[in-house]
């Protein structure tokens, strides 16, 4: 609701005396003040926020104190969220899904926080995608406190290396993992051979240009198909340096593998996706990557306009 103000949440909030579930997606007006009237006196369980930059740390300061039983947490592209707003949540007990993705403010400072309160260890779902100052600091964390973790998604933390990536092979229960426009490599991957339980693994966009070249491989997919027998979904997309080869490791290793997306893979061809038999649900194109890739059907880093006039 676009329109949606404080006073309007202010003038029916004493109605709803046993209000659970808090859901503001895209209402760009509602600020602090309206979080301070839901939460008072309710036993919310549930806060979902999305698309706000009126939201801030007071908001979960305040959620908190007046929440001690909240156990799911979505604040979703809310600038002025902070460090600070892990630090209050590090008090409660309950928390099993937090999702901070697009929260560009936060650092492994407020993760540090998060993954030492009680909730850590019962966290199941954690979703840190374009939080772009996170590090292998955390991912550190992250593996030593999160034993009950089965969901993991740090799409676009271009700050995370292989090193990290090797410490949640470590992570028991992780079955889903989305490594979408990080920099794993072979290495990566291969670390993840202590975790045979995912299965569900999305390395699209994983170009990468470095002085070394494209991380994603065929060898990469062979480190995973050697390893990951349960997978049943696997995104490749825009991973351009992949070739027909991959078929063969994924035929062999990745037996339950039923859903393929191999978007912008320009060096498969469409004769060997027509001989695959074994997936109940394929996409494909061999088309160029979008400019907003980054990269070309070569793996080159593209030079933007204004790049190119400074050179």
């Amino acid at each position: 609701m676009a329109t949606l103000t404080n006073s309007c949440i202010t003038a029916m909030v004493s109605y709803y005396y046993n209000l659970t579930t808090i859901s503001l997606l895209a209402s760009p007006h509602i600020s602090d003040a309206a979080i301070k009237a839901l939460v008072q006196g309710k036993r919310i369980t549930k806060v979902k926020i999305e698309g706000n930059q009126h939201i801030s740390d007071a908001s979960f300061k305040m959620i908190s104190k007046n929440c001690p039983n909240l156990n799911h947490i979505y604040v979703s592209d809310c600038p002025r969220i902070t460090d600070n707003s892990l630090k209050s949540l590090a008090t409660l007990k309950h928390v099993t899904v937090l999702n901070i993705s697009d929260c560009i403010s936060i650092t492994d400072g407020g993760i540090r926080y998060f993954m030492d309160s009680p909730s850590a260890s019962k966290l199941r779902e954690l979703n840190l995608s374009n939080c772009i100052y996170i590090t292998d600091l955390s991912l550190l964390k992250i593996a030593q406190r999160c034993h009950s973790l089965t969901h993991l998604r740090l799409r676009y933390c271009e700050c995370l290396t292989d090193s990290g990536i090797e410490w949640l092979g470590n992570l028991p229960v992780l079955n889903t993992i989305d490594l979408t426009g990080t920099n794993v490599q072979e290495q990566g991957l291969g670390s993840l051979s202590n975790n045979t339980r995912i299965t569900e693994f999305t390395v699209a966009e994983c170009s990468g240009v470095t002085d070394i070249g494209l991380q994603i491989t065929d060898l990469s997919i062979q480190y995973l198909a050697g390893v990951c027998h349960y997978i049943y979904f696997l995104d490749i997309s825009g991973c351009v340096n992949l070739t027909d080869s991959i078929f063969k490791f994924l035929k062999k290793g990745c037996k339950r593998l039923r859903v393929l997306k191999m978007l912008y893979c320009t060096n498969i061809t469409q004769e060997a996706v027509k001989a695959v038999t074994n997936v109940q649900h394929l996409e494909y194109n061999d088309e160029n990557p979008p400019l907003w890739f980054g990269y070309d059907n070569k793996g080159n880093e593209l030079v933007t306009k204004k790049e190119d006039e400074e050179t």
